[in-house]
């Protein structure tokens, strides 16, 4: 399981990411098999710097609920929040998280 923020498409993409789906709304989408569940993000002033958002949690345990994980693979906490992966290891489940350049949050 693999999940990620929604993002903004491709230039001349007709989709228009977060402004596709209600806040919150997840989407379901496969890369080469495997599941991956978006969640979007509305967009909020300093959300960089917003650590937990019990409303990702909630739609993320919904996810976790309904399709059971072995693993999950979290890419992009920075929008999805610390609270996904805390819905994870709260179950005990293996996960993976790909931390990223954090220009924004650290000066090294």
């Amino acid at each position: 399981m693999t999940i990620r923020p929604s993002t903004p498409p491709p230039p001349g993409s007709q989709q228009s990411g977060n402004k596709a789906e209600p806040p919150y709304q997840a989407r379901i989408d496969a890369y080469r098999g495997i599941p991956v569940f978006r969640i979007a993000r509305p967009r909020e002033r300093n959300m960089g710097w917003r650590s937990f958002n019990p409303s990702v949690r909630s739609q993320f345990e919904s996810l976790l609920d309904r399709f059971e994980p072995d693993l999950v693979h979290a890419h992009c906490v920075q929008q999805l929040t610390a609270s996904a992966v805390e819905a994870v290891r709260d179950r005990k489940i293996p996960d993976t998280v790909t931390v990223h350049d954090a220009w924004w949050i650290s000066d090294f």
